[in-house]
């Protein structure tokens, strides 16, 4: 069996640099890495995972559980996040949390058990006491997109106040004069955070905040079907809808089909989250994008300095970024099938 010392050997480097350069460290030279690699390949030679973890403490892999894996923002997040960690040369365990808590608890029970190094979490909601117990050990954790309330290690999320302020300067430039808010739920920071963001931006740009009819629900599709109905048989009805996450503005806009509404011209619908399909359909969804991947990296990034023993100065890290998109959802100047395509403005409008 090839041993790490013959490589070394062979590349006419140390043993030292063999073992950072076959786990991605970035101390070490491209073309360094790529010659032990070559080099390893050549031998056979396959480091031994369990041999390291033994021998280092550290398995040199990262958990993450994620709210809902079937929302695309969520799919989105965890791909950035594994290519954070395929970075700086260690494994990602993804775990599904289902926006449950009770499963959150099983799948985290999972993780550290398989001694991960760290974790990264998008909390379902507050921590349970349970939660809270298997938070507390050796093992770091970071809080990644939500932030519960009190007291919490550290965490990393999106100021949404900036875009949304751009959204309702957006409605009202547009003349829509009801808007009202499909939101995510109270025990979601994101659900909380988002909702108060929205209407507080409402009233900054001429709204009556107090008259902004909200309904809350889950980030599901279902619950954008339920509130969207909500508000079309309510009282006053609204004659645009912020829809808080992109599986709120899917179910909203399949009941707005079901009405014959045509989406921009009658009633007008803004997505929080960004979707690559929203740029094809017609009329096409304005949108908030989220900086996802500097979102994944702030959060790998603040996860990697406690693990190297300078962990960050700060206990939540909040990031600025989000965009709104205005396209044709939101334009009661175009036609129902949308311009023609490259016409949506990118950034505030």
């Amino acid at each position: 069996m090839t041993t790490i010392r013959e490589v070394a050997e062979h590349a006419g480097v140390s043993v030292a640099t063999v073992s950072r350069a076959l786990s991605g460290h970035e101390a070490v030279s491209p073309d360094t890495r790529v010659r032990v690699q070559a080099v390893a390949d050549r031998l056979g030679y396959r480091p031994s995972l369990v041999a390291a973890a033994m021998r280092t403490g550290r398995t040199g892999t990262i958990g993450l559980v994620i709210g809902d894996i079937t929302n695309p923002f969520m799919t989105a997040l965890a791909f950035h996040v594994e290519q954070e960690v395929r970075r700086r040369g260690w494994v990602l365990a993804i775990a599904n949390g289902m926006e449950d808590p009770a499963q959150q608890e099983a799948v985290t029970d999972m993780l550290l058990r398989q001694q991960v190094d760290g974790l990264l979490l998008v909390p379902a909601g507050p921590p349970t006491p349970r939660m809270l117990g298997l938070l507390g050990g050796a093992t770091p954790v970071v809080y990644l997109d939500r932030r519960p309330a009190g007291e919490v290690p550290y965490s990393v999320f999106v100021d949404p106040a900036p875009a949304l302020l751009d959204v309702a300067r957006h409605l009202v430039r547009e003349g829509y004069q009801r808007p009202a808010v499909i939101a995510g739920p109270r025990k979601a920071s994101t659900g909380r955070g988002r909702a108060k963001a929205t209407v507080d931006a409402l009233g900054r740009a001429g709204y009556d905040a107090t008259d902004v009819r909200v309904v809350e629900g889950a980030f599901s599709q279902h619950s954008g079907q339920v509130a969207m109905r909500e508000l079309l048989e309510g009282p006053r009805r609204p004659d645009a809808v912020i829809a808080l996450s992109n599986l709120l503005a899917l179910g909203a806009m399949e009941v707005l089909e079901d009405h014959d509404l045509a989406i921009g011209a009658e009633i007008g619908l803004v997505s929080f989250d960004d979707d690559n399909w929203f740029r094809v359909t017609r009329p096409s969804i304005s949108a908030v994008r989220q900086p996802v991947a500097e979102l994944a990296a702030a959060g790998v990034g603040a996860l990697a300095s406690i693990l190297e023993g300078r962990p960050p100065k700060g206990r939540k890290l909040v990031l600025t970024g989000a965009e709104f998109i205005a396209r044709g959802s939101t334009s009661r100047h175009l036609p129902t099938h949308d311009a023609v395509p490259g016409h949506e403005t990118e950034g505030p409008s």
